[in-house]
């Protein structure tokens, strides 16, 4: 009887412990969501600032 008890707890705490570090990666995913998006605006912002610059370029070029 002891030992299933001991045995339970053990399974308990795993299932706990899965659940914390399912959180954690559900946190991280959307830090990582986050960061891809902001990475994706820099994308863009630095592929307008080219367009730009070249079309500057073309005007001193002339």
């Amino acid at each position: 009887m002891f030992s299933k008890e001991l045995q339970e707890l053990d399974h308990n705490t795993v299932i706990y412990m899965i659940d914390e570090l399912q959180d954690q990666l559900d946190e991280t995913k959307g830090q990582l969501d986050e960061a891809n998006a902001t990475i994706s605006e820099k994308d863009a912002t630095i592929a307008d600032l080219q367009l730009k610059i070249k079309a500057l370029e073309s005007r001193l070029s002339k």
